[in-house]
């Protein structure tokens, strides 16, 4: 075994000269060394010793020191972005889910929404691309119930939940049907009884709005 003024090592093994060139000084601490075959072509490794990974975090995880595998805690605000601001078009993230039996996509953990304020997601069955309808778009029936405590006009309900537009609407005043317009109005999702109506209403009556948008 000799080393040369270049910081190669070479040695002769049955005929055949392997010369080992490490890059700067030679020490443990280097983590690619160059080596030349016996063809003369140069070959870059890694040291076995250096190659251990010691942590990995936010989301990630360890495996046999060596591989860095998904799955883990989250222990900082993430986010993924399909484009930036240099790219001239946009690109997909996609999870593609097998065929296989079992194979499937599951987010737990999720937290109660609010119709009044959030929109359901929905999917291409096409393309399997994701996107939202606001809940104010969807088909939605309701009901609103409230007792008269006073003989006090005007009279106007805003029942939480009632759309600005709706195709049927049915107002009820202790059971019996009102006509719209004689009886009621509706003014872009505020419920109002007429002159006509509040004549008749006394304390203790049960007005009963029920609609479908």
């Amino acid at each position: 075994m000799r080393k040369n003024g270049s910081g190669c090592i070479s040695r002769v093994l049955t005929g055949i000269i392997v010369s080992i060139c490490l890059a700067g000084n030679a020490d443990a601490q280097k983590k690619i060394t160059s080596v030349i075959d016996n063809k003369g072509s140069i070959k870059k490794v890694l040291d076995s010793a250096s190659s251990l990974l010691d942590s990995a975090h936010n989301g990630l995880h360890l495996k046999d020191n060596s591989k860095v595998s998904l799955g883990g805690a989250l222990i900082e605000t993430t986010v993924i972005n399909t484009s930036s601001n240099e790219d001239t078009k946009g690109n997909v993230l996609e999870i593609s889910i097998g065929k296989h039996d079992g194979d499937s996509m599951r987010i737990t953990g999720l937290k109660s929404g609010k119709l009044e304020t959030d929109s359901i997601v929905v999917v291409n069955g096409g393309t399997g691309r994701l996107g939202y309808v606001e809940v104010s778009q969807l088909v939605q029936s309701g009901e609103y119930t409230d007792t008269i405590r006073n003989a006090i006009q005007p009279y106007t309900f805003d029942p939480v939940g009632f759309p600005k537009t709706v195709s049927k609407l049915w107002v009820y005043r202790n059971g019996a049907k009102l006509s719209a317009g004689d009886y009621f109005t509706n003014d872009a999702g505020k419920i109002g009884l007429s002159l006509e109506m509040g004549k008749l209403i006394s304390p203790g009556d049960i007005i009963n709005i029920q609609w479908v948008k």
